[in-house]
């Protein structure tokens, strides 16, 4: 019974933060469930009131994510935050320009599956793989880099990992852009604060 009313209580501390009125309305009926005995509406009380918050975090990140990156503003309109069950949130962005098929994407998920192989693959004392792989550095965090070119195709595209904890931040792009570029653009996400709604 402690362990519930912690658990309300520390989601109860996130409500105030996020004004997440749905959430709150969520915890009242979960607390008026549980002390009414019904245990099966208590918890479905709680996964909506988790998936409400995932909602909120989601939305928090968006906010934080930049209008436009290297010139590509964001398609805001298509932008998707989801909370489905126990897979966790996902969010996602994209920038594009209208004149070219170049791209951004931004996509994080929560407890991402890839989350143990990149870890795995960042923390090997000798990297052995793809030549197409590589270790980076985003300030203070590790990265795995990959470049993806198809002889067919003259225009690269590239895709930057960033774990965060069970988070799973993927950078995407294609354009004619150097490895530089690539990684001083993912490192010019707002990481830390991204980090610090998904934990």
């Amino acid at each position: 019974m402690k362990n519930i009313y912690t658990a309300l209580i520390f989601l109860g501390l996130f409500v105030v933060s996020l004004s997440a009125q749905k959430v709150s309305k969520q915890l009242n009926d979960a607390h008026s469930a549980y002390d009414a005995g019904n245990l099966q509406e208590t918890r479905m009380a709680l996964q909506q009131a988790i998936h409400e918050l995932d909602m909120a975090i989601g939305n928090e990140i968006l906010k934080a994510l930049p209008a436009t990156i290297h010139d590509m503003p964001a398609d805001k309109e298509n932008d998707n935050v989801a909370s489905v069950g126990d897979l966790g949130l996902t969010v996602s962005r994209r920038y594009t320009l209208p004149e070219n098929d170049h791209y951004i994407s931004v996509e994080i998920i929560g407890d991402s599956p890839m989350i143990t192989g990149v870890n795995t693959l960042l923390s090997m004392p000798v990297f052995i793989g793809d030549n197409n792989q590589k270790r980076v550095r985003l300030g203070s965090r590790r990265a795995l880099l990959q470049r993806n070119e198809s002889s067919e195709e003259e225009i690269k595209s590239w895709s930057v990992m960033v774990p965060m904890g069970s988070t799973l931040l993927t950078f995407s792009l294609r354009g004619d852009m150097d490895e530089n570029t690539v990684t001083t653009l993912a490192a010019s996400l707002p990481l830390d604060q991204i980090e610090r709604l998904t934990r």
